[in-house]
């Protein structure tokens, strides 16, 4: 088994049990250090995490207010609606404090700085915009609204960014995963030729008399399962980078960064991996995804899992190596996420494709329990041409225990000063990336045996076969139904119920499995192994 800490939040990311940032005694440009390992001459601070005034929850997204030590923040206070809030972030206090200017909002989640210097956040259903006076969100205004917005849809954030001409580009997020209720048919309804299709992009046009942007949109791109990483470059590019469909492997699908032209097909949910089709689509995608006319394949591909979450140029001033990068957060929990990544871009923005590149994986910390872990150099397979050489920013942030939680960096800023804001929702912390001496990792450390209590034992044997079989693979559970141990928070109780049971039973949002359903003899082991704990 992996003993990541992480692994007690991966099944329910919206109540999981945050993980703090020891630091050391070391200071990162002002801040305490966290025990992070970075390039040569960075450094990680932690400005703030969960603490009897930082009362965020699920922070997603940063901006900075111009001429202050001040930070807007998103948090969409896990994932039912009208539990979000828009924080005040201010760090000139000593500790940081944090006010709410908008509460009860629905999974608050995009966060841009728009013309006028107004703020702009998503909502599921609208985005609406704000300015800030004496420590107050004043003016709020809705400027887009009728979003699509079903409770049972898997990817219902708004996530949005402004292009170069300040059009509003808009994430409609795919409904499922691989659109499996249609699975029987020739097409998936989510994608089609009509104004409402899912899993795309919308731009709405800006008009600069009024500040405003049209009640009408057009339908960018489709085929796209995720937006949560845009990306608009002064040449006029837009970038997108794709959460894939969950396939259990950890070597696929690989994630995207796709090069977003006007009325293209991006392949959700027919195709994957370049040209492989979905063996839910055989007949559609053995049409298309072959074809460059009906399919555009992605610019490069990324690691499997790794789960772009923010994408941005680095157009700061403290770190001359990354001047006119595409900076990424990676928010996987798998061995191939936790990481802030950059790729050197031409002058049109787009990643410098490579013959040769690779990637890093975490080594399984079961096999060096206690200790910093070496990682894996992992090459691209040789049949994949369209890849581009990362260069890890942040690069050792996986779970060791007493030294750092695993890792979940979510949106980010680039402040004035040129230093880089992460935050960090699972750990419900914000980092800081900065010049400074860069952590060295410990070469020996007793093992912390304690990490036992942080699981528990599955003796029910069916229950564990169902665990085995259905959960394993993405949750890194034991290998064996003899030895199968489950985080105990999924079995702690919220409203009467287990973590466990409120994904798997009652989630329509988020259920888990992602890939489908449990049979009926497997919910009855389930139940059957809960009903006598």
């Amino acid at each position: 088994m992996k003993y990541f800490f992480s692994l007690i939040c991966l099944l329910f990311p919206s109540i999981s049990t945050a993980n703090s940032y020891p630091v050391s005694a070391e200071f990162c440009d002002g801040f305490p250090q966290a025990n992070i390992g970075t390039m040569e001459g960075v450094c990680v601070g932690v400005v703030a995490q969960e603490s009897d005034t930082i009362k965020w929850v699920k922070p997603r997204r940063i901006v900075q207010v111009a001429g202050t030590k001040q930070f807007i923040v998103t948090d969409m206070g896990g994932w039912k609606r009208g539990k979000g809030t828009v924080w005040l972030l201010d760090t000139a206090d000593k500790p940081a404090t944090l006010v709410a200017l908008l509460s009860d909002l629905k999974l608050p989640h995009g966060l841009q700085v728009g013309p006028n210097g107004l703020f702009y956040v998503g909502e599921t259903d609208r985005i609406f915009r704000f300015s800030l006076k004496n420590r107050k969100a004043v003016g709020v205004e809705t400027v887009i609204e009728n979003l699509p917005d079903a409770v049972n849809h898997s990817h219902p954030l708004s996530h949005f960014i402004f292009d170069h001409d300040n059009n509003l580009i808009v994430n409609i997020g795919a409904p499922s995963d691989q659109c499996k209720e249609d699975a029987r048919e020739v097409y998936c309804s989510s994608v089609n030729d009509s104004l409402t299709t899912h899993a795309g992009l919308r731009r709405y046009y800006y008009i600069s008399e009024a500040n405003l942007w049209g009640r009408d949109y057009e339908v960018l791109a489709t085929g796209l399962r995720n937006s949560m990483a845009l990306a608009s470059h002064k040449s006029g590019t837009l970038l997108q980078a794709e959460n894939s469909i969950d396939l259990p492997g950890l070597h696929n699908p690989f994630e995207e960064i796709n090069e977003i032209e006007e009325g293209r097909f991006y392949g959700w949910p027919y195709c994957y991996d370049n040209q492989k089709i979905n063996p839910l689509w055989p007949t559609h995608g053995g049409k298309i995804c072959s074809d460059p006319k009906q399919h555009k394949q992605p610019w490069i591909v990324l690691p499997a899992h790794a789960a772009p979450l923010d994408m941005r140029y680095y157009d700061g001033s403290m770190f001359e190596s990354l001047k006119g990068s595409l900076l990424l957060s990676w928010h996987g929990y798998r061995a191939t996420g936790h990481r802030l990544v950059s790729y050197k871009v031409d002058p049109k923005g787009l990643p410098i494709r490579a013959e040769k590149a690779h990637y890093f994986i975490d080594k399984s910390e079961s096999e060096n329990l206690g200790r910093n872990v070496p990682f894996l150099k992992t090459p691209y397979p040789s049949d994949i041409k369209n890849i581009a050489q990362a260069h890890e920013v942040i690069s050792q942030s996986n779970s060791v225990p007493n030294i750092r939680p695993s890792g979940r960096p979510a949106g980010m800023t680039v402040a004035e000063d040129g230093s880089i804001w992460v935050l960090d929702d699972v750990n419900k912390a914000l980092l800081r990336v900065a010049k400074g001496k860069a952590y060295k990792e410990v070469k020996d450390k007793t093992p912390d045996t304690s990490l036992d209590k942080f699981f528990a034992k599955v003796s029910d044997t069916n229950a564990a076969k169902v665990l085995l079989k259905r959960c394993q693979a993405c949750h890194d559970l034991s290998s064996t139904v003899k030895d199968m141990k489950v985080p105990t928070t999924w079995l702690v109780k919220n409203d009467g119920k287990r973590l466990i049971e409120n994904r798997v039973f009652h989630s329509p949002m988020r259920p888990m499995p992602p890939n489908s359903s449990l049979l009926k003899e497997e919910t009855e082991a389930i139940k059957e192994w809960l009903t006598h704990l």
